[in-house]
């Protein structure tokens, strides 16, 4: 059990998704509609544990003395500045927010955190702030921050960590994967020096999900060095080798044909090798925008597969920049990684991609029929074929489901066909005038 809660944030409305009964979940709709503000709803929730880690950290080193000159008196209190600190790093000023604004994530029952906004007059000062961000523990998350006490040693911090994972029921690594991400290819060989050059505020005032994911980026380069196969040899064992390298193999298989090559780093000097030559190579900055918009999903996809990793990834776009078959063998590593112990949520505002799903939804239904399984698997790979598939639509602040009642339970195909049915309306239009025309000149 897994549900969020958002009531009028930003652009939407109303909204109540249970997020944990798939491993594939896509939400579409048009621009500006609230598709973004709710996957970083979901990562913020999703990343509070890695927050407490930080926070934990903090409070072993520093001891009581991290509530000097504040208005906390003890870790609760601490962790919950944290918490309303990384939401406004997301989202902005709570000024501009709706009184009425609520924002909850249940991890389990009664086992929730939410954020809301208020009038809080505090008493230590007098002072009232208006438009104050309020965030409220559930019984299980705030008796265990009120149990943590000083001093902590790495035992300690390891146990609380531990505990806590326990008590919110989520053993995934959570990875936010945002839309834009071209500049930060053709950046790559800057991102270091970016990340060293910038204190504290200047970092603060990047998108924090962006931020992140260079993070990831600079922590995979430094591990793709050696080679991507590198990765695959540090952590999977010899008894799971052939059932990971089959798996591995159709996503190298996938990765070329979207790379239209193989990505290394030689020298320090990133590179993409044209496929079949080991010679000739393209300089990452003067690739594509296409390849260089995907270069780092299926760089991370990749190290998760094959370092086994439990994880929980958010894709905003993967479409991005890419030719209708190329959106397609994107989706078909995606859904590989959903198949594989992961959890996926993407946005996208592509046919293509609803479509793909779509396939790899019905070619899964089909494969429970024995006499046609082998063929169905010869169209789509068992690797690629999809067990659960949520999607939802998301239109003037609702977010509604877009699967159809039928065998399947397959995406609607007025939502796939959506975007260009509006042109095609254009066309008849225009093809009646054309037709009116051509009757005037008889």
């Amino acid at each position: 059990m897994a549900i969020i809660e958002i009531h009028n944030f930003g652009p939407i409305k109303d909204c109540k998704l249970d997020i944990s009964d798939t491993n594939f979940m896509v939400l579409t709709g048009r621009q500006a509609s609230g598709k973004s503000t709710l996957v970083k709803c979901i990562f913020f929730f999703r990343t509070v544990k890695e927050l407490l880690r930080d926070s934990l950290r903090k409070y072993a080193l520093d001891g009581e003395n991290l509530f000097d000159d504040s208005h906390y008196t003890d870790f609760a209190g601490f962790f919950r500045t944290a918490l309303r600190t990384r939401f406004l790093e997301l989202f902005g000023s709570s000024q501009n927010m709706e009184k009425t604004m609520r924002v909850r994530y249940e991890y389990v029952k009664d086992t929730y955190i939410t954020i809301e906004v208020e009038d809080r007059k505090f008493k230590n000062t007098g002072f009232t702030v208006n438009n104050y961000l309020n965030v409220d523990f559930g019984d299980p998350i705030y008796s265990f921050l009120k149990r943590i006490k000083s001093p902590i040693d790495s035992k300690k911090l390891k146990e609380l960590k531990e505990e806590f994972e326990n008590i919110i029921d989520d053993p995934y690594t959570t990875y936010f994967v945002p839309a834009g991400r071209c500049l930060m290819s053709l950046l790559t060989s800057q991102l270091n020096y970016f990340m060293v050059s910038m204190d504290d505020n200047q970092k603060r005032m990047m998108d924090y999900c962006t931020l992140k994911f260079i993070e990831i980026i600079s922590k995979l380069k430094d591990m793709i060095a050696a080679g991507i196969d590198n990765v695959f040899s540090q952590y999977v064992d010899e008894k799971d080798y052939d059932i990971y390298m089959n798996t591995l193999s159709l996503m190298r298989n996938r990765m070329k044909v979207l790379l239209k090559g193989e990505y290394r780093i030689i020298n320090g000097e990133e590179r993409l090798y044209i496929d079949g030559d080991d010679e000739k190579f393209v300089k990452i900055n003067y690739a594509s925008s296409g390849q260089q918009e995907i270069l780092w999903i299926l760089n991370l996809l990749y190290f998760i597969i094959a370092s086994k990793t439990k994880a929980f990834i958010i894709i905003e776009e993967p479409e991005s920049h890419l030719y209708p078959d190329a959106q397609k063998a994107i989706m078909e590593l995606i859904s590989i990684v959903a198949n594989n112990g992961c959890q996926i949520i993407t946005t996208t505002h592509s046919p293509y991609v609803l479509g793909a799903l779509n396939n790899h939804k019905f070619a899964s239904y089909l494969a429970n029929d024995t006499r046609i399984r082998d063929e169905v698997y010869n169209i789509i790979p068992q690797e690629i074929c999809l067990k659960s598939l949520d999607a939802y639509y998301v239109k003037d602040g609702i977010i509604t489901s877009c699967l159809e009642d039928m065998d399947g339970d397959l995406i609607d195909n007025t939502v796939i066909d959506e975007a260009s049915q509006f042109i095609n309306n254009d066309l008849d239009d225009l093809f009646e005038l054309y037709s009116k025309l051509s009757e005037s000149e008889e």
